[in-house]
C-alpha cells in the first residue's frame, strides 16, 4: 500500500525521527504527547514565578550570541526575561534582532536572581497581534535536537487526516467486538491522543486520555503475546544439557570477595537444574537494584562453558556492556571473553565476529549488536539478557535463531534478567518464561540507602556535605535527570551543573557524562571516576544502570520531583554498593505540591522496589501515565504495568482465540504494529 506524502519531511529530518524510534509512517501515530498545554492567555512578564509553564510577549531589546548559546533579552511592560537557545539555525537570524516582538512559550527559571526561558518555543509577533484561537490542548512531545514542535505536529495531524491512516486501520474492526467494552476505536483513541478538545475540563480529559491510552496499550499486548507465542514454539526443540562439574563450581566461588546469599544460592540451584533437562529452559531471574544478578549469570555461564558450549550476554547500553564484560573478565581468567558493541572499530567488529563463529570466543558480552544477521555461534548453548524488558520480543528471537541456522542444531537455554518490581505471576505472563526466580536479599554487609529530600535553597549546606564526603575518601554523583521536551536540555542543564560546580568546589575534581557524548567518551569518563582520578560525576540519567562504583556513597538527584519512582529508585541503587553507607539526596524546587510530597516521602521510607512500585501506583491510579517513556525505561510503550494486569490476561485470550480461529486476522493486527520495519519503505520524501 502506499504510504502517504508527507510535507516537510526530507533525509535529514527522517534521521531525526529515527533517533526518537520513529522507524516508520505509522510509527508517528504510536509517538504521543508528553503533556499538553493551554496557550490562550499571555502572562505579565512581572508576575511570572519560577517553574511556571507561560505564554509571554515582548520586545527583543538584546540578543547576545556565542558559540553554545544565544540569549534574547525580552521586555513587555512590565518588566524583562532572557530567552535561552541552545540550537541556533540560520534561518532564526533575521527574526532575532532589536525591536522585534516574540511570543514565547515555556517553564521560567530563576537563574543568579535573572528569569530565563530554555529552548522555548516561539514566533515573531506584533505587539497587537491577537492570540491564536483553537479547538484543542497543544500536544508536546519527545523530540531531539533540530526537531521542532511544529514540524512533529504537523507530520502527525498529515498522518490522522490521511485516508491511509483510515484504511491501515481498518484490520481492527474486524475483531473490535472481541474487545474489553471500555476500549476506544483506534482512529477515535490515536485522534483524542494527538488533540484532546479543550471544551473537556481536566477530569473529563483525563477519564477519556486514560480510555484512549488503554485501546493502545492493547494493541501493544496483542502483539506482544503474538510474539510470545512465536518464542514458545521454539522451546519444543531439544537443548544440550549441562552437567554441573561440583569441584569446578566450588572453586570458582571460593576465588569471589564475597559469599552468596541464600537468596542468590537458590536462585543458582533452580537454574541448574533447568540447564540439567532436555528442554530449553525459559526461566526470569527478578531482583530489586543491587541484589546481585549478575553472579547468578556467571554461574550459568561457568556451566554452559564446562559442557562446551558458547554463552552470549546481551545487554541494552554500551555502558552497562562494558560493566559486565569488565566484571567477567575477572572472573573467568582462563576463559575467552569479548565485548561487542555498536562503536567497535569495523576491525575489532570483524575480528570479533570471526573468533565467534570458530568457537574461540566462549563467552561474549554485547548490545543489540549481537543479534545483527552477520554474528554467528559455532555452538551457542546459553542466551542470558540483562534488562530484559527493554527489549522487544522480536529482537530476543533473532539472537535465539542465531544459535540455530539448521534445524539439528540444539536450541539454547534462555536467561532473562529484570529489576523491574512487578508480582511473580504477572512477570511470567509478560515475559512468556515458563518460571521465574527472585532475588530479595541484598549482598552481605550491605547496608540499606538512607534517603533524604531536600529543597535546592539548601544548596550551601549540600556543598559542604559533599566535601565531607570526598574529605572522608568517598566519591559523589550528581544527577541531573531533568525531564524536558528535548534531549539536549538535559545535557545542557547537566553542563551548567558541572560549570557551577567546578567554580563552587574549585578544589574538587569534577567530571561530566551526559547521552550526547560519544561511547568512548562515556567510557573514558566512567573509567576515570571508577579509578578515582575524579570525585564529583555529574551526570544524566545515563548512570541509571549498569555503573557499580563501590566507593561512590553520595548521590544527589535534581529535580527529583520531576522523576518517575521506578527511575528514581534504579538511580538510588547507583550508590551504597560497596561496605560503606549510602546515602542518596533527592533535591526539589519548592514549592512542593502534596502529591510530589507524598511520592518523594515513599523513596524516603522504603528501599524494597517491590513496594515503592506499590506505592507509587496507588498514588498514580489512571490517567497520570503521559510521558513515562522519559521517565526511565519501561517494559511497555503504552501498557502500565502492573496497573493494566487485567488488560493483558484479556489480551492474551485474545491471541490464544485468534490463533485457533482467525490467524490471518492476527497477522492483519501485528502488521498494524511494524516495530522495525525502515521509516523510508515506500515513502514518498517532499522538503518543505
Amino acid at each position: 500500500m502506499q504510504l502517504p506524502r508527507l510535507n516537510g519531511l526530507g533525509p535529514e529530518t527522517l534521521r531525526k525521527l529515527n533517533k526518537l524510534g520513529i522507524l516508520h509512517v505509522q510509527s508517528l501515530l504510536w509517538h504521543l504527547p508528553l503533556r499538553y498545554e493551554n496557550r490562550a492567555q499571555l502572562t505579565p512578564i512581572a508576575q511570572l514565578q519560577d517553574g511556571q509553564t507561560a505564554l509571554i510577549q515582548g520586545e527583543i531589546q538584546r540578543v547576545i550570541d556565542n558559540k553554545k548559546t544565544l540569549t534574547v533579552i525580552l521586555q513587555d511592560d512590565t518588566g524583562s526575561i532572557a530567552m535561552r537557545l541552545f540550537q541556533q539555525r540560520t534561518w532564526q537570524t533575521p527574526h532575532l534582532v532589536k525591536n522585534n516582538w516574540l511570543r514565547c512559550y515555556g517553564v521560567v527559571q530563576v537563574y543568579q536572581q535573572q528569569l530565563q526561558m530554555l529552548q522555548p518555543d516561539w514566533q515573531r509577533c506584533t505587539p497587537d497581534e491577537p492570540l491564536q484561537h483553537s479547538e484543542h490542548y497543544t500536544p508536546i512531545y519527545p523530540t531531539t535536537a533540530g526537531l521542532s514542535q511544529s514540524k512533529l505536529r504537523s507530520f502527525v495531524q498529515q498522518m490522522l487526516s490521511h485516508a491511509h491512516t483510515q484504511s491501515l486501520l481498518l484490520p481492527l474492526r474486524s475483531c473490535q467486538a472481541d474487545w474489553p467494552h471500555q476500549l476506544l476505536p483506534l482512529q477515535d483513541a490515536l485522534q483524542l491522543l494527538h488533540a484532546p478538545p479543550m471544551s473537556l475540563n481536566a477530569e473529563q480529559r483525563d477519564e477519556q486520555l486514560e480510555q484512549a491510552r488503554e485501546s493502545l496499550a492493547f494493541i501493544e499486548l496483542i502483539h506482544h503475546f503474538a510474539e510470545l507465542a512465536r518464542l514458545q514454539d521454539l522451546s519444543v526443540q531439544e537443548a544440550p544439557v549441562f552437567n554441573m562439574d561440583a569441584q569446578l563450581e566450588q572453586q570458582f566461588l571460593q576465588r569471589l570477595p564475597f559469599q552468596l546469599t541464600d537468596g542468590q544460592q537458590q536462585a543458582w540451584r533452580s537454574i541448574a537444574d533447568d540447564l540439567q533437562q532436555q528442554q530449553p529452559m525459559r526461566r526470569l531471574l527478578q531482583g530489586d537494584v543491587g541484589c546481585g544478578k549478575t553472579i547468578v549469570t556467571a554461574l550459568a555461564a561457568l556451566a554452559a562453558i564446562q559442557n562446551g558450549y558458547q554463552v552470549a550476554l546481551m545487554v541494552p547500553t554500551e555502558i552497562l556492556a562494558q560493566q559486565h564484560y569488565l566484571s567477567f573478565k575477572n572472573w573467568f581468567i582462563d576463559t575467552k571473553v569479548a565485548l561487542l558493541t555498536g562503536s567497535a572499530t569495523a576491525k575489532n567488529k570483524r575480528e570479533l565476529k570471526a573468533a565467534l563463529q570458530q568457537g574461540e570466543t566462549q563467552i561474549i558480552i554485547g548490545t543489540q549488536a549481537l543479534f545483527q544477521a552477520t554474528v554467528h555461534f559455532l555452538n551457542l548453548g546459553l542466551v542470558m539478557i540483562d534488562e530484559q524488558h527493554r527489549f522487544g520480543v522480536a529482537q530476543r528471537l533473532a539472537l535465539v535463531r542465531r544459535a540455530t541456522p539448521t534445524i539439528m542444531q540444539k536450541m539454547p537455554h534462555q536467561l532473562t534478567l529484570t529489576a523491574t518490581p512487578i508480582p511473580r505471576t504477572l512477570a511470567m505472563t509478560l515475559s512468556g518464561q515458563r518460571q521465574v526466580s527472585v532475588i530479595t536479599q541484598m549482598p552481605h554487609g550491605r547496608k540499606p540507602i538512607i534517603t533524604a529530600v531536600m529543597s535546592e535553597k539548601k544548596r550551601p549546606q549540600l556543598l559542604q556535605r559533599i566535601q565531607f564526603s570526598i574529605q572522608q575518601g568517598e566519591q559523589v554523583f550528581w544527577v541531573c535527570p531533568l525531564i524536558e521536551e528535548s534531549e539536549i536540555l538535559t545535557c545542557a542543564a547537566a553542563e551548567r551543573t558541572h560549570q557551577q560546580l567546578s567554580e563552587q568546589l574549585a578544589e574538587v575534581r569534577v567530571g561530566l557524562l551526559h547521552g550526547r557524548m560519544s561511547e568512548a567518551d562515556k567510557l573514558a569518563v566512567l573509567q576515570a571516576f571508577r579509578n578515582q582520578e575524579l570525585q564529583l560525576l555529574v551526570a544524566t540519567s545515563v548512570i541509571e544502570v549498569g555503573v557499580d562504583i563501590p566507593n561512590a556513597n553520595l548521590l544527589i538527584i535534581e529535580n527529583a520531583e520531576r522523576q518517575g519512582l521506578a527511575q528514581l529508585h534504579q538511580l538510588r541503587g547507583r550508590v551504597g554498593r560497596g561496605q560503606q553507607q549510602g546515602y542518596c539526596i533527592l533535591l526539589y524546587k519548592p514549592p512542593l505540591g502534596a502529591i510530589s510530597r507524598q511520592r518523594l516521602d515513599i523513596l524516603r521510607n522504603h528501599t524494597d522496589g517491590f513496594l515503592v512500585s506499590q506505592h507509587d501506583l496507588d498514588i498514580r491510579g489512571p490517567g497520570q501515565w503521559l510521558g513515562k517513556q522519559q521517565s526511565g525505561h519501561r517494559p511497555f510503550r503504552f501498557a502500565d504495568m502492573p496497573h493494566d494486569s487485567e488488560l493483558a490476561e484479556q489480551a492474551a485470550a485474545l491471541v490464544n482465540q485468534l490463533q485457533q480461529q482467525n490467524p490471518q486476522l492476527l497477522k492483519n493486527i501485528m502488521n498494524i504494529w511494524q516495530p522495525y520495519e525502515a521509516l523510508t519503505d515506500g515513502l514518498s520524501l517532499a522538503d518543505g
